[in-house]
């Protein structure tokens, strides 16, 4: 069982005649399989070929119950750049989330990332645990208009798992890690941009930070925002 929403069927005659088709198709019931093609996205018919800008994506796909699973995965398609690009989360036997995509443009790689989650691994004798690390590589086609950047991401927890009992005025009960820490940052030929959230004590105090090093106008700069008790104490800096 299926549903539609946004269908529409379009005559255009100019630049060329052409007949358009958008909408979205949901299939929850064929691991969520969803086909957008609405909004900006269509399939076009013309005299001059077969147009196609559009997404398609899955959900808990059991390769092998329980042990190969593709968690979600996506599929964009602009056969107007010539671009085609992948991306999906797969769990493997041991538990691990490994993510993965790739991407071309006008037949020539563009796009790369590799990444994995609930590692759960020690960084050495310190105490924390590595438990995602993630990197992609973009715009590195001829073709592509952007320049070249890298992103990486890392998740990093730090100390045994708690529980505090507040009142529900505070927030009520909070757990988890004692530290969690997770930073993603974007390199490119200007600057490095990074971003980070910081939670402790399960959410007793939680915050982001924002730091940009730029080496083409010369500047470094940073800022914090931090709460506690479910925002009954704030403060910020920069």
């Amino acid at each position: 069982r299926g549903s539609a929403t946004g269908m529409a069927i379009t005559y255009l005659s100019e630049p060329e005649e052409a007949l358009r088709i958008q909408g979205a198709l949901a299939l929850p019931d064929v691991f969520n399989v969803v086909a957008d093609f609405a909004g900006d996205n269509y399939i076009q018919i013309s005299e001059l070929g077969l147009t196609v800008i559009g997404t398609l994506s899955i959900e808990n796909v059991p390769l092998i119950p329980g042990v190969w699973e593709i968690n979600r995965g996506s599929l964009t398609i602009d056969t107007d750049q010539d671009l085609v690009q992948g991306e999906a989360s797969l769990r493997i036997p041991t538990g691990i989330d490994v993510l993965g995509g790739l991407g071309f443009l006008q037949g020539d790689l563009n796009f790369l990332s590799l990444g994995v989650s609930n590692l759960n691994k020690p960084i050495g004798a310190t105490g924390a645990f590595l438990q995602s690390i993630s990197g992609a590589i973009d715009n590195i086609a001829p073709a592509a208009t952007e320049p070249i950047n890298f992103t990486g991401g890392v998740g990093v927890t730090a100390g045994p798992n708690i529980l505090i009992s507040l009142p529900s005025f505070l927030g009520g009960d909070v757990g988890g890690a004692l530290v969690e820490l997770n930073v993603s940052g974007t390199i490119d030929i200007e600057h490095l941009e990074a971003t980070g959230d910081l939670i402790i004590a399960g959410g007793l105090v939680s915050g982001t930070a924002t730091a940009e090093l730029n080496w083409t106008e010369g500047f470094l700069s940073a800022t914090a925002a931090l709460d506690a008790l479910d925002g009954a104490i704030a403060f910020s800096g920069g």
